[in-house]
């Protein structure tokens, strides 16, 4: 799991929210030219969001979006890149082509001429807003090869991320230094988290433990984790070659196993606990969540997420194939706090390449909708 750092406003964000009642809650969202979407708007957004649809109907790409509005610098762009297995080895931008390459797919079609926009109207702060667009008063001269200085050397608009959170505004260029990419300017980010098959991470896992362990808040983790698995005795933090890494202890086991060393299942089931217990007052986005679980334990690993994003405060976004979860969280949707009023169901239609067409779907009408076994996916 990677995210941008906490905000320094975070504890102000927590303060306001409780009096206003409730917490930090995204209830709006809108993407214009951004990855398969064209014009979309969503609205009503609730405290548990599960988005369904078919394979390239733009799930992922919608959590992404959300992350990425929640950014301060464009690496973060870079870093959904390598999450998506694009731009591992070394970027090479010696002609103009190579850099735009970088951001081609970023926008809807491929359409750089538009630029693409994000923006979210949460429950506290307002507004926040990402323009992604080409800075055409800000012509960058690259060289094209060794020949730096020299005749051949071409212009370029470097690309800029705007963000506009109401109180400030804050503007970065991807600009070319020295052959290398830089990227100045910092947004303050937003309290949110991606969690996917393709963030885990087990030094910052290991350090997000840590802070937990530190500030005595360690101890959910745990009891989560044996409520599924049983045979887990503790979980703690311990040095491997200088690296530090979360441990567990089993039973009949001379020695505790490195949590890399499990089942991918305990390795996310502990990711996602993390992500909530780290961002209180925040945002979580989980895609694919239930891959690498049995089916039999999802029942008690919706109730346990949907337990402790309500005892912190944490907003959930969640992508979803499977129609047992679908199942399961209708139950959860029963059993909630606050009912039905707490779920929705986001359902993505994508027909050949055009941008997909997105239902919202009231917690009521989906948990009657699972009762009468209708497709919702």
């Amino acid at each position: 799991m990677l995210s941008p750092s906490q905000p320094a406003s975070l504890d102000s964000q927590l303060f306001q929210s409780e009096e206003n009642g409730g917490y930090l809650m995204i209830t709006q969202l809108e993407i214009r030219n951004f990855r398969c979407f064209k014009n979309v708007k969503l609205n009503g957004l609730k405290r548990f969001n599960f988005i369904v649809g078919q394979s390239g109907a733009g799930k992922t790409a919608l959590v992404e979006g959300l992350f990425l509005v929640g950014g301060g610098n464009p690496e973060i762009w870079f870093r959904i890149r390598r999450w998506r297995g694009i731009g591992e080895g070394l970027i090479q931008v010696g002609l103009r082509q190579n850099y735009e390459a970088l951001f081609r797919d970023m926008f809807y079609a491929f359409n750089q001429s538009q630029g693409a926009f994000l923006r979210i109207i949460d429950s506290v702060e307002g507004k926040r807003e990402l323009e992604i667009f080409y800075d055409h008063s800000d012509v960058t001269r690259l060289p094209i090869g060794d020949q730096k200085g020299k005749e051949n050397a071409f212009a370029v608009d470097p690309i800029s991320f705007k963000w506009d959170f109401g109180s400030r505004v804050s503007h970065s260029r991807v600009e070319i230094v020295d052959g290398a990419l830089q990227m100045k300017g910092s947004a303050q980010v937003y309290p949110v988290f991606l969690v996917s098959p393709r963030t885990f991470s087990g030094k910052e896992n290991a350090g997000f433990y840590s802070t937990l362990s530190r500030t005595k808040r360690a101890k959910p983790v745990l009891d989560a984790v044996r409520s599924i698995f049983p045979d887990v005795e503790d979980i703690s933090l311990e040095m491997l070659a200088g690296e530090p890494l979360i441990y567990v202890s089993l039973p009949g086991l001379p020695e505790k196993l490195p949590l890399g060393d499990l089942s991918g299942g305990l390795n996310k089931y502990i990711e996602i606990l993390l992500a909530i217990l780290i961002n209180p007052g925040g945002v979580v986005l989980i895609d694919e969540i239930e891959n690498g679980f049995h089916h039999r334990n999802l029942p008690a690993l919706l109730r346990n997420i949907v337990e402790m994003c309500e005892e912190n405060r944490v907003q959930l976004f969640a992508t979803t194939h499977s129609y047992e979860f679908l199942q399961v969280m209708a139950e959860a949707v029963a059993s909630s706090k606050n009912g039905k009023d707490d779920f929705s169901l986001i359902r993505l239609e994508r027909n050949g390449i055009d941008s997909p067409t997105i239902t919202t779907v009231s917690g009521e009408a989906f948990e009657a909708a699972i009762s009468e076994d209708f497709e919702v996916r």
